[in-house]
């Protein structure tokens, strides 16, 4: 059993997971992210903080996975196809524009933003909001020996919480990486994920932890 956040996030137990720092869900200069009404700017506070979690949990040796979203026709089921039509429909009343696909592959808007996988990374693509379902994301963290995984990414109420929760329910450990998991639906949205994900799902923390914890367990003479 995992008790602390030391053995949590333990490079010995655990994967670093991002999700979805793409271009469409976090760059303004993306034309969903940028034009759709979307609120990106906790996005462009935060990408400073991923991008050094990335290179902190890939120095302290944990396995970096970087998990992308893609959509295309075959992937956009009848149930896919409704929710975005009630997209739609919610938002046109705010005259944001929910008419366009997002992280079309081959496109800029599928794109990391500011991060840069690297030849050990592991990419994983899903179709759906949740890191598990259509995925071999958990074959490859058995593979691994992986028993933990810290996340950063987003949106933090949507395709991050739905990950956190699959991984639960499948037994893994999970730590959140608060200020590095953002959302463009709003802070009330934000803090009510984060709380949900810190009531039943796992722990919450913080960038600052994270790294003090990767420091600390460092050999002594590095």
């Amino acid at each position: 059993m995992l008790l602390t956040l030391e053995e949590k996030v333990d490079p010995a137990n655990a994967a670093l997971l991002t999700i979805d720092v793409q271009n469409d869900f976090c760059n303004p200069e993306a034309n969903p992210a940028g034009f759709s009404g979307r609120d990106v700017s906790m996005h462009m506070k935060m990408i400073d903080g991923i991008v050094e979690l990335v290179e902190a949990a890939r120095g302290a040796g944990l396995p970096i996975i970087h998990v992308r979203y893609e959509e295309t026709p075959w992937s956009m089921s009848e149930v896919a196809r409704e929710q975005r039509r009630r997209q739609k429909a919610r938002r046109a009343a705010g005259h944001l524009n929910f008419d366009y696909d997002l992280c079309v592959p081959g496109t800029f808007g599928a794109e990391f933003f500011r991060i840069k996988p690297q030849p050990q990374d592991i990419i994983v693509t899903k179709y759906r909001y949740s890191a598990f379902i259509g995925t071999n994301l958990d074959l490859v963290l058995r593979s691994l020996g992986r028993r933990s995984l810290v996340f950063c990414g987003g949106g933090t109420n949507i395709c991050l919480e739905s990950s956190v929760r699959d991984a639960y329910m499948l037994d893994y450990y999970c730590v959140v990486v608060g200020d590095c998991s953002p959302t463009p639906w709003g802070l009330d949205a934000y803090k009510a994920s984060l709380a949900n994900i810190d009531l039943a799902f796992g722990q919450v923390i913080t960038l600052e932890q994270a790294l003090s914890v990767w420091e600390n367990q460092k050999p002594s003479g590095d």
